[in-house]
């Protein structure tokens, strides 16, 4: 009888707390799911699925963008188009840097070689810039 007074009361324990846990992103299977929400990793990006209504919400470039998506909709922030253009810009930017890496070990010229140095760094700093604006929506 003592035995499942406890196992009560430490469900109701748990379950009084569950909406704080919920939100925290964990993985399952394929995918990482923030509350009802799904990530899956695709050849393009990353797709945001609605595991409830089961439809995709959005595709994303990076993985964080995928993430700061679920996680602002769980919240019922919808900040989807201000995400949508961060992952736009970090996807610019290291699309720059593969460019840019490329061009520095195929040039010969070490005039260019600088010139494409100091651009490789300018993409480099945005993109830590950018990703620093979705860890913001993450947390």
């Amino acid at each position: 009888m003592n035995k499942k007074k406890l196992l009560l009361d430490l469900k109701k324990l748990f379950e009084e707390n569950l909406d704080d846990i919920s939100s925290l992103p964990y993985v399952k299977g394929n995918s990482i799911r923030v509350g009802h929400y799904a990530i899956r990793r695709r050849k393009s990006g990353y797709i945001v699925i609605d595991c409830k209504e089961n439809n995709v919400i959005n595709e994303t470039w990076s993985q964080m963008a995928a993430l700061a998506l679920a996680k602002t909709l769980k919240d019922g922030k919808h900040r989807s188009k201000d995400i949508l253009e961060l992952d736009f810009h970090l996807q610019k930017h290291e699309m720059d840097c593969m460019f840019y890496e490329h061009s520095m070990s195929k040039s010969k010229d070490e005039t260019k070689k600088d010139i494409i140095f100091t651009r490789y760094q300018m993409s480099k700093i945005k993109i830590k810039s950018l990703k620093d604006d979705l860890v913001r929506f993450i947390m």
